[in-house]
Order: structure tokens, then sequence, then C-alpha cells
């Protein structure tokens, strides 16, 4: 499945003062919470916040039995937010944990998703020097340094697969990773990673003009937009970019980049980012389609209509929401973690001086 993020918005646009709201100075607090460390247990944490501590007896990808003041209790896999402490083991003495990381691994990388996320550090990189013209050059290289740290490849991998773990379904993944190593995603998988490279992106524009002219058939262009409807690229491509840019704008205004009458409090963030949010799905829904039109132009019809008809599929739906779920958690992660960092690296530097 192809993501990415098709429209980029400059972090440095966002810090101009407009419609006379006031810039406050935003305060992070990093609390630190202790857990006392549980021999042969684990820490299972539910989405409604409760947290049971004890022994799982029994575990699948769609429930555990954990024995908790003597009593084993039952909890499906869509009530578990994580589960802490002792990793699981099979018959064989091998890890669950493990083998659950091998073939969340092996799917993302048949989709073509691991190689889409290594070309995020660039699209990073690219926003962090347009919001640090002009600024203080010391200053800057501290805060970009920080940012490209934390929004390497590597950790932005690592993050993904630790929420898709979260949402782990062993059957789902496994149809998931044979669907994406059959010949015909296979081959579809190629088509989207070669068209998605930058040295593709004034073919891609040429095509666009060119539909003004030559535009597609109906039947063609209904196909793509089904299968844009059943894949969320739409819906995905935006989530991508708002996460991701948000993240910067984050990070960066949590740092020196940003003068304290220019900082925005939580609720100049969360109107920043409805902005963005605005915009993005104005914009990206045709780019989308475009994309899909170019991408797909050498596909037959008969083998769109089978890559459609897997994404509609459970298994298919099941997939692209829990992708959706992880890539913004991952970047809500990520973004956090780089903002507290920000914090410290500036305060240290202001103590080197």
């Amino acid at each position: 499945m192809f993501i990415r993020a098709l429209v980029a918005i400059p972090a440095s646009l966002w810090y101009k003062e407009k419609n006379g709201v006031s810039m406050k100075r935003i305060y992070c607090f990093v609390i630190l919470m202790i857990f006392p460390a549980l021999v042969s247990a684990e820490v299972v944490t539910l989405k409604s916040g409760v947290v049971i501590e004890g022994k799982i007896n029994e575990r699948s990808a769609d429930y555990i039995k954990i024995d908790s003041r003597g009593e084993d209790v039952t909890y499906f896999a869509d009530e578990i937010a994580s589960i802490e402490g002792d990793v699981a083991k099979d018959d064989a003495g091998v890890s669950q944990e493990s083998a659950a990381d091998e073939l969340i691994s092996e799917v993302l990388s048949v989709s073509g998703l691991k190689e889409q996320i290594a070309q995020y550090p660039g699209i990073v990189k690219q926003s962090v020097e347009k919001a640090g013209e002009g600024k203080n050059p010391e200053v800057y290289g501290l805060v970009s340094k920080v940012i490209l740290e934390n929004f390497s490849a590597e950790t932005i991998y690592r993050e993904v697969l630790n929420k898709v773990r979260e949402r782990y379904n062993k059957n789902n993944l496994t149809l998931m990773r044979d669907f994406f190593k059959s010949p015909l995603a296979s081959k579809i998988v190629a088509m989207e990673l070669a068209a998605g490279g930058p040295e593709h992106i004034e073919e891609l524009q040429s095509y666009a003009r060119s539909l003004e002219n030559n535009p597609p058939i109906s039947a063609r262009l209904e196909a793509v937009k089904r299968l844009s409807a059943a894949a969320k690229v739409s819906d995905m491509s935006v989530a991508v970019a708002l996460e991701l840019g948000f993240a910067v704008i984050k990070a960066i205004n949590a740092s020196d980049i940003v003068t304290p009458d220019k900082k925005q409090d939580q609720a100049g963030l969360d109107n920043i980012k409805n902005q963005m949010r605005e915009q993005l799905v104005e914009s990206v829904g045709g780019s989308a389609i475009v994309s899909l039109l170019y991408m797909y132009r050498s596909l037959p019809d008969e083998e769109l209509e089978q890559y459609t008809v897997f994404y509609e599929s459970p298994v298919g739906r099941w997939f692209v929401n829990i992708l959706e779920q992880a890539y913004m958690e991952a970047f809500a992660v990520i973004a956090e973690r780089t903002a507290e960092s920000m914090v410290d690296v500036v305060k240290n530097a202001r103590l080197i001086r």
C-alpha cells in the first residue's frame, strides 16, 4: 500500500501571528512514572486505563487469560492497550514477541512500507531547514540535530512496529504477508515504490497536466477511486503528512528557535493542527487520485480489480485501520520525546555559555 505525504507545509508558516492571537510560552512538564518490578508477572494496561498485574497463563492472537488475585480473568485483544513484563514463549521456547516482530517486520517489508518509511527523514529535514531560515545558527544547529536524531528512519520504523505489535493478530498478518508475496501484489508494490521516488516528481506533474486534455475513461477513474477509498489512501496521506509535520512544529515550538513572544500554548498548537488538517484534506484528495492514476497507468483493469477486492476484504480493512492508528500514534510518541529532548538540550546549551 502506498502512503506518502502529498503536501508539505513549511513549519515556519505556523509561527506567524494570525488573527490577533497572542503567542504564549509553552511549558513542558516531564512526569516520571516508576512501576515496581514484578517477578514472573506481567502488567496489562487496558484501553480503558485499568491496569492489571499478574501472571499470564494463556494467550493467543485474540485474547489472554491472566491470574489476577488467584483467579484467571480473560481479556480480549481489542480491549488491551499494552502488555509489559515477562515475554511469553511457545512450546519450543521461542519468544512470541520475537516471532511477532519477525512477522510484522516481514509484512512491512514486502508491502513496501519499510522502504517508504526510509523516505520520511528527508521530508523532516526539508521542514526543519525551512523553519531555520533566518534564525540563530547556533540554536538552530542544536534544534536541527535533536529533531533529525529523533526522526531517524530507524526510530520511526521501530515505533510503527511497536504500535502494530500492540494490535498483533497472527492470522491476519500471515494473510497480509502471503498476499504481498503473491506475484500480483509484488508487481504492484514494485510499481508503487518506483513511482514514489523523487526522480519521478517531474514526470508525475507532466502526467497530471496531460489529464486536462486526455482525461481517464470514467470506468478507470471510478476503479481508482474505489481502491483509494478501500485503502484509505487520502486519509492515510493526510494522517502521515499531518502527524509528521505537526511533530516537527511541536518540537521546534519547545526550542529557542522560536522567540518567547511567538511560542504557542496547547490551545494554539491545537488550532495550528486543525488548520493544517483542513488544508491537507482540501488539497490531498485530488492529488491522491492523480498519483494513483499515474502509478497504475500500465496496470490492467482486471489486476487493479483484484488488488482492490483484497483491500475491501475484512483482513484488508483490518490492515489499513491498524496502520493508520500505528502511524498516528508512532509520530505522536516521537513528537513528545523530541519536545522533551529539545528542552533539555537548549537548557544545557544555556549552562555552557
